[in-house]
């Protein structure tokens, strides 16, 4: 799977990164929240 977002391009890649990270973030936000 990390082969294959390489593939896709270095800006793909970071893109899905921070939105991952981004997605966790709210995540844990919303645990502490509720």
């Amino acid at each position: 799977m990390g082969s294959y977002n390489f593939k896709a391009g270095p800006k793909t890649f970071t893109i899905f990164t921070l939105f991952q990270v981004l997605m966790r973030d709210l995540l844990v936000l919303g645990q502490v929240q509720f």
